[in-house]
């Protein structure tokens, strides 16, 4: 299917009481799931769906969220055979992000920084044989980690639906209207979350300005946002 789900306009509740104009994210950070499918009689289609990371037939999706975990982008599903970058590629979700949004992936979407050189992208680094990692790699890696769990939160959140979880016994063509229909139900229950009065969202402006990352430290909404004590940005009380 052709089918994609695409949340980059929104209008932010806090921003509206503050200054009333749109607040965009800061950061696009991307991750794929892969859910089982049952194995296709046709060699060709159960060869592309065989996924060798989990040694299992799969479907692939790639979601995309903001900051603090609100959904902005969901792919089609491909064969699990497809890599990570490359569904990005082929979802051309990169044209989807707003031009002033940094990106940030694991270390499946090594590369996509040169498909992306007009906007900041944030990569863990990789060590190879005989180069390991200096003490600031290892600790740009941790940065990135930790900024990223909020994607890893987001799937695990959508994956307290059997639907995703369970071995996908109906027909693959039938599979992006599922998951759309979950990232649905998903995407209220996080918008009534971050909008409820008693939830601290991950990060305040002393927190966010503490990133060791000249990528996200040189973004100019993240100083105009935390100087105005905008919720939406910076979690600021």
């Amino acid at each position: 299917m052709s089918t994609y789900l695409s949340l980059w306009r929104f209008r932010c509740l806090t921003c509206e009481k503050v200054s009333g104009s749109e607040c965009p994210d800061s950061v696009a950070i991307v991750d794929a799931t892969e859910q089982r499918v049952e194995r296709s009689h046709h060699y060709q289609t159960q060869k592309a769906h065989y996924s060798g990371k989990k040694k299992a037939h799969t479907r692939k999706t790639h979601v995309i969220v903001n900051e603090h975990g609100r959904i902005r982008d969901v792919s089609p599903s491909v064969p699990g055979s497809v890599h990570d970058a490359t569904l990005l590629r082929q979802s051309k979700a990169a044209d989807r992000i707003p031009p002033d949004v940094s990106a940030m992936g694991d270390s499946g979407y090594q590369g996509i920084q040169d498909d992306m050189s007009e906007r900041s992208v944030a990569l863990p680094y990789r060590a190879s044989r005989g180069h390991p990692l200096t003490p600031e790699q290892k600790l740009h890696n941790h940065e990135i980690s930790r900024i990223r769990i909020v994607v890893e939160n987001t799937i695990a959140e959508l994956k307290h639906f059997r639907s995703l979880v369970d071995v996908f016994h109906h027909a693959v063509a039938r599979y992006d209207s599922v998951i759309l229909a979950i990232v649905g139900i998903v995407s209220r229950r996080i918008d009534r979350r971050l909008e409820s009065p008693e939830v601290v969202l991950p990060y305040s402006a002393t927190s966010l300005m503490c990133w060791p990352m000249t990528w996200l430290l040189a973004h100019p909404g993240v100083r105009a946002c935390a100087a105005k004590g905008c919720l939406c940005r910076t979690g600021a009380q």
